[in-house]
């Protein structure tokens, strides 16, 4: 895995942000302004595997416990989860900006980003999902809704199981942007 300094980008730009280096309307430069985690996604169909980075993600309800992510709808990832049924969202250390960096600018359906990275997987406790054996934590989700909103959808994942296994500093995007971030979690193994 190869990467010109920090050429490589999460997601792809529109030619106005090529062009520019900025969001083109207020809405987006409102809502990148405000720091995002970067997580790795990953989900798996039909002996297709992918790991992606994505900061579209949000708790959404604590009873029942509920984890939304949205995902370009048209993307393989997307696609994946979508004919699966559930997804692991993999918090990662930002010591892992280069690999991040390469899973978002690879397509999961031309290049195994698993071999090229490097990354070890595991078997999901709850859901039949690959997760990341060196992630920070990871929810492990079962999708109980789907809902297409614009070029994105919105899949929402009733979380089976959940756990913490440590901490570190966390990459944000922030106003296109990467930083890195420390917070103090503590161990927490949760089951659904």
């Amino acid at each position: 895995m190869k990467l010109k300094g920090k050429l490589g980008r999460l997601f792809s730009p529109t030619p106005a942000v090529r062009q520019t280096g900025r969001p083109p309307t207020s809405f987006i430069r409102v809502a990148y302004h405000t720091p995002r985690q970067v997580v790795l996604m990953t989900a798996r169909h039909d002996g297709l595997e992918n790991v992606w980075p994505i900061d579209w993600h949000v708790p959404l309800s604590l009873e029942p416990e509920l984890y939304g992510v949205s995902l370009t709808s048209d993307s393989f990832g997307a696609n994946l989860v979508r004919a699966s049924g559930c997804f692991v969202v993999n918090f990662v250390p930002a010591s892992w900006e280069e690999i991040i960096l390469f899973c978002g600018s690879k397509s999961g359906k031309v290049v195994d980003k698993f071999a090229e990275t490097g990354l070890q997987r595991e078997p999901a406790t709850a859901v039949n999902v690959s997760r990341l054996k060196d992630a920070l934590g990871y929810l492990e989700c079962e999708v109980v809704q789907v809902m297409e909103v614009g070029d994105h959808t919105l899949f929402v994942g009733a979380v089976r199981h959940a756990a913490q296994k440590g901490d570190a500093a966390r990459l944000h995007h922030v106003d296109g942007r990467l930083v890195d971030v420390t917070g103090d979690f503590g161990d927490v193994t949760v089951s659904g």
